[in-house]
């Protein structure tokens, strides 16, 4: 790649960057201590995160959870729909 390669290619990350910070405002001003979104389901989501993490660390099964019903527990593969993406998102996350 050339240098005048490398520069377009910086100017166009960095335009679709700009764009999203814009399109996305206030929130991406936000995201250190907000969750985006409405309803329960980010509650759920932030949970899952959360639990995928946490399981990972610990050495625990993450598709199955004896938090929720107990004593039973549940399978959390019905709950864990993006359980690939938490997963990839576990070690990057600073979720405690």
């Amino acid at each position: 790649m050339n240098g005048k390669s490398k520069r377009w290619t910086t100017l166009i990350l960095v335009v679709y960057g700009l764009a999203a910070v814009v399109m996305t405002w206030p929130v991406s001003a936000q995201l250190g201590t907000h969750l985006p979104g409405g309803g329960d389901d980010v509650w759920v989501h932030q949970w899952t995160f959360w639990w995928v993490k946490e399981s990972i660390v610990k050495g625990y099964n993450p598709l199955y959870t004896h938090l929720l019903f107990h004593p039973e527990g549940v399978a959390g593969h019905a709950q864990l729909c993006l359980a690939q993406h938490r997963r990839l998102a576990a070690p990057a996350s600073n979720h405690r």
